[in-house]
């Protein structure tokens, strides 16, 4: 019997900006690493030094995506406060005080989605 963790919390955030690195089209992950330089988006995001929290992947509802970008993309919740340079083919939205759940799982192997739609 193979047991699988994943942990579980509500987090509440204060008001903060989303810096957010957009693919074209992509819908998820192997989309999004087929459309994107995905070394120097998670190299550039991984140097971030006003980051309050890790990098992360999102789906933004299209009231958050700029026109012609993906609704997947790789993000980085940074300070409010923050109007320093943003890197190349970065932008960054605002986002209001929050709660949220955050799921953690166990690391595991990935594996490409070969189902054919």
């Amino acid at each position: 019997m193979v047991t699988n963790i994943v942990f579980t919390q509500v987090v509440e955030r204060p008001a903060r900006k989303l810096l957010i690195y957009p693919g074209i089209k992509a819908t998820g992950y192997w989309d999004y690493i087929a459309e994107v330089d995905a070394g120097y988006a998670w190299e550039t995001i991984s140097n971030i030094p006003y980051a309050i929290n890790y990098q992360m992947s999102v789906w933004l509802p299209e009231g958050m995506r700029r026109p012609g970008t993906s609704e997947y993309c790789l993000a980085l919740e940074i300070e409010n406060e923050y109007e320093g340079p943003i890197p190349e083919g970065f932008y960054t939205i605002n986002l209001p005080p929050c709660k949220y759940m955050v799921f953690q799982g166990e690391p595991y192997e990935a594996r490409k989605n070969t189902a054919k739609p």
